[in-house]
């Protein structure tokens, strides 16, 4: 623990880093959960699935 110029202590969880770190985790969860959402989404459309994925091995 490091004390600031007043001779509060400055903690870990103050640093920007340590901000940047806990933004960048949620803004990957959010992406995971959206990216599962619309699996889920895709799996109550079988019909589309199977479209798109005739379509991708036509295009190989």
């Amino acid at each position: 623990m490091q004390l600031t110029g007043h001779g509060t202590p400055k903690t870990l969880s103050d640093t920007p880093s340590r901000r940047r770190v806990t933004f960048r985790r949620l803004l990957l969860a959010a992406i995971a959960a959206l990216i599962l959402g619309i699996v889920f989404a895709a799996y109550l459309q079988p019909a589309f699935v199977l479209d798109l994925a005739n379509r991708f091995i036509l295009c190989l």
